[in-house]
């Protein structure tokens, strides 16, 4: 049974520029990558591996390059500030646990705060 072109139609909007299926670009290239991976004698499949598989095309490569430095900028972005905080509390926590400690200590509280010294009252005669 032969099938008639009319019956077999599919929309040109679902496929890529190379003609295939989008899924199919997903799973050809991750087939690729795995085999680098393989080649390396790894099991597990590395960003690199996907690059290597993707590099004869410079579009593409390129924009996972420019994600790849995106996300590496966001993440020590991200870690930077959360350090900076993080030791921002610290220190404060710090500060607080020595200043009680230090009005705990009479020796300390002296050298601390300046004697009192009374303006309406004087030594002299």
């Amino acid at each position: 049974m032969l099938l008639s072109p009319q019956s077999h139609q599919v929309s040109n909007a679902s496929f890529t520029a190379n003609g295939n299926p989008p899924r199919s670009f997903v799973i050809e290239t991750s087939h690729a990558a795995a085999l680098h991976a393989s080649y390396s004698r790894r099991t597990k499949i590395k960003v690199d591996d996907f690059k290597f598989a993707i590099r004869k095309d410079p579009k593409k490569l390129g924009r996972v390059v420019e994600l790849l430095n995106k996300e590496k900028l966001l993440k020590s972005a991200r870690q930077g500030f959360d350090f900076n905080e993080g030791k921002l509390r610290k220190e404060a926590q710090k500060d607080e646990k020595d200043k009680d400690k230090d009005d705990r200590n009479p020796k300390k509280r002296k050298e601390r705060d300046p004697p009192d010294v009374d303006e309406g009252k004087s030594t002299k005669g």
